[in-house]
């Protein structure tokens, strides 16, 4: 009974060395959260925009421009190659992100530099201002819509799509 017991406990809570087969290993809670390597210095801080960028065919992060697509937020700062926490952004939730300048509640947000958020269009939009920000830094709550399209959210779905399901 304790050797079945002892093999149950590994099978079912040990990963398997070859399950990776030369990937790095990455802890990962696929309903809020991910850890990813950090690609270089430049992510400073909490709720800065992050996005993927490949480093020898490994997927990493780091800081998010204005236009970039981001995948999520940053829980404190990243060091080259070293695993950070990352929050992910999903349609329907509700993030904090750190602002450029002034943003009323309300306002559409889209990506700026430096991993911030601004009003001024810049790719897709992230989502709708839910508390005003009046200098840069700044956190705010902001909900979080379709960011793949580019303000076209509702039944129709994305631009060209015919139906609640683009069908």
């Amino acid at each position: 009974m304790k050797r079945f017991l002892f093999c149950f406990l590994l099978s079912a809570f040990c990963i398997p060395a070859f399950a990776f087969q030369g990937q790095q290993p990455i802890a990962a809670n696929y309903d809020d959260s991910r850890t990813f390597i950090a690609a270089d210095d430049t992510i400073t801080g909490s709720n800065l925009r992050v996005k993927i960028t490949v480093v020898s065919g490994n997927a990493q992060v780091t800081l998010a421009n204005s236009g970039d697509q981001a995948i999520g937020t940053s829980v404190g700062s990243g060091s080259s190659n070293v695993p950070m926490l990352v929050k992910l952004i999903k349609v329907g939730t509700i993030r904090v992100f750190a602002a450029a300048g002034t943003i009323s509640p309300g306002n559409a947000v889209y990506g700026a530099a430096n991993g911030l958020v601004s009003t001024t269009q810049a790719g897709n939009r992230i989502g709708i201002a839910l508390q005003s920000a009046v200098n840069s830094g700044d956190l705010i709550e902001v909900m979080v819509l379709d960011a793949s399209t580019t303000g076209a959210v509702g039944p129709t779905g994305p631009t060209g799509a015919t139906g609640p399901t683009g069908s």
